[in-house]
């Protein structure tokens, strides 16, 4: 799991440092940064598996639009922490990543990679642009000629010859998932061309590919959230439209009624794609939602927490997510709140809310969420200012 990330001239992510932890709910005001860092986890992770510029040309981006407007810096860089299960035993590891453009060409470009034992020192990976690449492997070290590289160095090097930290970082870090507003337009339906993509995710083919174990939790996990309210549901094929889509039985009193994921409501539609996109990780899969709450009836909140903690006590999943709602709220632990907000020179900071005495001395008669919405951006920033 990731446990830190300090993020230097991304956006708004002037010089950030967050603390993570299994779960973390990201709370502030609009425009604070939170989306800004879920994007940003999302950049270094892909970095793996494509160029820097090709992850930023699908956001309709260049270079330039991520350079913080806070900072001179014409370079961004990223730190993570990251605890990496290797077989019984676990290792404490820094990925660091530090990008810049090319001024001839005009490409993105590494500038500095690193992976580091947080408790040794020991370094299994270290490059400088237009120096070569120092990789570990085993007792011995592999040396990679001079070159121009336009992602992250883990995504060219061989894992044969690599020392096992790799395969066990690139594991964990390529089962990390970044779903936005996860609009229900999107997930209802999945063309034949969607359900071959292996870079669109949608709720028929998410039902698609469970394995037996996986449907049997996943209807676990629906009847624990809806009771008997639905029952069989499958995915259906319309060779005609050459459509995938998902089917179920609603019980309405004695009444049953079929229905598509075309009919259904945008909170349900929501709620099943959460559950499922649970349902298709395994260890060390982090899963981040930027504003969960969007659509869900108040009712399914509370069993949904307790799936979602299930997911993350028992099965070994991250989950990071954002929301405005301080009614979802009331159902995180506080110590798993963190607090996005400005800085004096306009940057996001974060902040563990309730790791404050002033503040947690308020859950004594309220709940977290009301809390946030009781107090003003002025007296949260005042408390935060006097607790440093």
């Amino acid at each position: 799991m990731f446990t830190r990330f300090h993020i230097k001239n991304f956006k708004s992510l002037k010089d950030f440092d967050i603390q993570l932890s299994p779960m973390s709910a990201l709370v502030g005001d609009n425009g604070v940064g939170k989306s800004t860092f879920l994007q940003a986890v999302d950049f270094m992770c892909k970095s793996i598996q494509e160029d820097f510029d090709v992850i930023l040309e699908r956001q309709g981006l260049k270079y330039t639009d991520i350079l913080s407007k806070y900072s001179e810096e014409k370079q961004v860089s990223f730190e993570s922490e990251l605890r990496v299960c290797m077989g019984s035993k676990e290792k404490n590891i820094i990925w660091s990543i530090k990008i810049g453009q090319d001024k001839k060409t005009g490409k993105t470009i590494l500038i500095d990679e690193s992976i580091q034992d947080v408790d040794t020192g020991e370094f299994f990976l270290s490059y400088s642009a237009g120096d070569s690449i120092l990789l570990k492997a085993g007792k011995s070290s592999i040396v990679y000629p001079r070159l121009t590289v336009l992602s992250s160095v883990l995504k060219i090097i061989d894992l044969k010859t690599a020392d096992k930290i790799f395969k066990c970082l690139m594991s964990l870090i390529s089962k990390t998932k970044l779903f936005d507003v996860l609009d229900p337009k999107n997930m209802r339906i999945s063309s034949d061309r969607l359900m071959k993509s292996s870079n669109e995710e949608n709720l028929p083919k998410l039902l698609s590919s469970m394995n037996k174990k996986q449907k049997t939790f996943f209807n676990d996990c629906i009847g624990k959230l809806m009771g008997d309210k639905f029952d069989d549901i499958k995915i259906v094929s319309d060779s005609v439209k050459k459509e995938t889509l998902v089917m179920v039985k609603e019980k309405e009193g004695t009444r049953e009624i079929s229905l598509s994921s075309n009919e259904m409501s945008y909170g349900i539609i929501r709620l099943l794609s959460i559950i499922s996109i649970m349902c298709s990780g395994d260890k060390e899969t982090v899963f981040a939602f930027d504003e969960l709450e969007n659509g869900i009836n108040n009712v399914y909140v509370n069993p949904l927490f307790d799936i979602l903690y299930d997911f993350v006590r028992n099965h070994g999943i991250q989950l990071i997510f954002s929301s405005q709602s301080g009614y979802f709220i009331d159902f995180v632990n506080k110590y798993d709140i963190l607090y996005f907000y400005h800085s004096e020179d306009g940057g996001t900071k974060s902040v563990k809310l309730f790791d404050i005495p002033e503040i947690n001395a308020k859950t004594e008669y309220m709940f977290p969420g009301e809390i946030l919405m009781n107090l003003n951006h002025f007296e949260l920033k005042r408390i935060i200012d006097n607790a440093r």
